[in-house]
């Protein structure tokens, strides 16, 4: 039962559909599904160099089939609250935690994240990857302009300052991921960066960014350099999405 609902649910078309790796409890469950390889467990190698996760609770917005919150809970946090408005990838990570035997460690709620009204509650750790750019499609004001979205997306990023310690943030180099409508002009690593710190400076400290680099044949993420930080046309657009370990510099006071 869980094998065949499993697989229905990660093979519902969808615009984000088959977008993350499956959690590795559930690999040799299910086998090898049809997927759109975003590096999953590159990104999470690097972010488990650098983020706290032992004991962590964790929130993860946009979480998708879960590859992240279940990752994170075999990695030792200790709670996920898990948010995604996609319908069967929620009852994905419902059925997966089931079958996982997860239930008290993984609370899953079907909607998209409201980053006005937060859940109001205290994380160590949040993911935030590759959401923001969708602001005016998949969430928020579809009337906002490009200047009136980007700006928003860093309050979405800001806001979340008030209720976590650490911030796994990545986004896109287009609006709505449309090749069209560009964020940033020169479509730069370096624009991006410059974008980010100059907009969370006042909330978080950038105590990492990650980039990704082709080494021997496969991708590594490391540390932001002179050497890495130049666009890569040959790795693809994703992969020139750098990712940013955040601290908050904000007093938490909520439990």
């Amino acid at each position: 039962m869980y094998v065949k609902n499993l697989k229905t649910l990660y093979m519902l078309a969808s615009k984000h559909s088959q977008y993350q790796a499956l959690p590795t409890a559930l690999g040799a469950l299910l086998g090898e599904l049809p997927k759109t390889t975003k590096f999953d467990r590159e990104r999470l190698s690097f972010i488990a160099e650098n983020v706290p996760l032992e004991k962590a609770v964790v929130l993860d917005i946009g979480g998708n089939t879960g590859y992240f919150s279940f990752e994170s809970l075999s990695l030792g946090a200790r709670h996920v609250d898990y948010v995604e408005g996609d319908s069967a990838h929620a009852e994905f990570v419902s059925v997966a935690g089931r079958y996982l035997e997860l239930e008290e460690r993984i609370n899953i709620f079907n909607n998209y994240y409201d980053f006005d009204q937060s859940l109001k509650k205290r994380y160590d750790v949040s993911y935030l990857m590759n959401v923001v750019h969708h602001f005016g499609d998949d969430y928020g004001d579809p009337k906002s302009d490009i200047s009136k979205a980007k700006k928003l997306m860093l309050s979405n990023l800001n806001s979340l300052s008030k209720c976590s310690q650490y911030l796994v943030f990545q986004m896109g180099f287009c609006w709505k991921g449309e090749r069209s409508s560009p964020l940033f002009e020169l479509g730069l690593k370096s624009e991006m960066i410059g974008f980010i710190k100059a907009g969370v400076e006042e909330f978080w400290e950038v105590e990492k960014i990650g980039v990704a680099e082709k080494v021997n044949n496969k991708v590594v993420y490391r540390d932001c350099s002179n050497e890495n930080i130049a666009r890569d046309d040959s790795l693809g657009e994703f992969l020139n999405r750098p990712i940013f370990i955040l601290k908050s510099k904000v007093q938490q006071n909520i439990s």
